[in-house]
């Protein structure tokens, strides 16, 4: 259990085996993490940091899928549900700290977190935007909970 004081940061870096240049990933996720502490488990927090080992392979940082979704529904301009959309003129393939895809799971996370990912997808390269929608998604659960939410995370970090 976390005490209710601090949050220590090298504890859970030994934990996941983090390299050095993850403290500030870790440090954000917890950061975003303590805001909803009252509202949620330590498990949320564990579920994130294991999230973010896991999808970025031990690399601790926001990446995109580097065919842009090429072969995948989420890689054209379809909504999950199947209907096309015209607007924004994004797509939707996965980026960030876990492989966030499909037009409605950037729409809601974009409400719940205040940061325009629909319009600018991009932001989920950051590491402060794609730490909060990865703590939002995970208290949500967004598209933890989604049949659709296929993203392939096979394509992840080979563009950095």
């Amino acid at each position: 259990m976390i005490p209710k004081s601090a949050l220590d940061i090298s504890h859970l870096m030994k934990m996941y085996d983090c390299p050095l240049a993850a403290e500030s990933i870790v440090r954000l996720i917890a950061n975003y993490w303590e805001q909803y502490r009252d509202q949620s488990s330590e498990n949320i927090l564990h579920l994130a940091l294991s999230r973010a080992q896991r999808y970025t392979d031990n690399l601790w940082q926001p990446l995109s899928d580097s065919s842009c979704g090429q072969g995948y529904n989420y890689g054209l301009m379809i909504k999950k549900s199947g209907k096309p959309y015209s607007r924004p003129l994004q797509l939707y393939y996965p980026r960030g700290l876990f492989p966030l895809c499909w037009y409605e799971n950037y729409e809601k996370l974009a409400k719940l977190t205040g940061y325009d990912i629909l319009l600018q997808p991009d932001l989920l390269l950051t590491a402060e935007v794609s730490a909060a929608v990865l703590i939002q998604d995970i208290i949500h659960g967004v598209s933890v909970s989604d049949e659709y939410n296929t993203c392939s995370p096979l394509n992840l970090g080979r563009d950095i």
